[in-house]
């Protein structure tokens, strides 16, 4: 059961011919979802992303939940940067 406000799933959606992509967070209890638009899923603009959209919610930042594509490489830098635990799911299971 989701009790507390500040667990966040990351995910990406990635444009047709792979011609860009959008990195979605969601915030697991209230649903508060924070979108950008990145010019490609490498793993730098993806984390600096992560890092820009939740700077202003880090006290409400515990734990980020990541699906284990490549953009998500750079964990430990938005780990440290928002002082938050990063975690991966299971491969095909949501």
């Amino acid at each position: 059961m989701k009790t507390r406000i500040g667990d966040w799933e990351a995910g990406t959606i990635i444009g047709k011919r792979h011609q860009g992509a959008i990195v979605s967070l969601v915030e697991r209890k209230s649903k508060y979802t924070l979108l950008a638009m990145l010019k490609s899923k490498k793993a730098k603009p993806v984390a600096d992303a992560e890092i820009r959209l939740l700077s202003p919610f880090q006290d409400r930042t515990h734990t980020i939940t990541k699906d284990n594509g490549l953009e998500f490489c750079d964990h430990v830098r938005v780990a440290q940067a928002l002082k938050a635990d990063i975690f991966f799911a299971n491969p095909y299971a949501s």
